[in-house]
């Protein structure tokens, strides 16, 4: 819902979530990385996301973002059924690539 977008944007969540898992991401186990995955990607493929990109995340979080592809995606996209779980994640990490 908006209210919860708004409420996710407000607090950080996204830039929180992205900074997490870059900082654990070697101590978290697979099927605790992809849950993470997974809500970022359920995350960046809101209308709210999409529109206010900027107040979701700094450049900064961003950056670590597009490296997350190599470090731990591409384990997860090998997989059909997990690839789909995770497409707007890797969609958004490929654009982060290409700005």
């Amino acid at each position: 819902s908006p209210q919860v977008m708004t409420l996710i944007k407000n607090v950080g969540l996204v830039e929180k979530l992205v900074e997490y898992v870059e900082a654990h991401r070697a101590r978290l186990d697979r099927t605790d990385l992809l849950v993470a995955a997974q809500a970022l990607s359920d995350l960046v493929d809101t209308d709210d996301f999409q529109t206010y990109e900027a107040a979701h995340l700094s450049p900064r979080a961003t950056d670590l973002v597009a490296t997350f592809r190599d470090k731990f995606l591409d384990d997860f996209a090998q997989d059909y059924d997990t690839r789909k779980t995770i497409q707007p994640l890797l969609r958004y990490v490929q654009d982060c690539n290409y700005k």
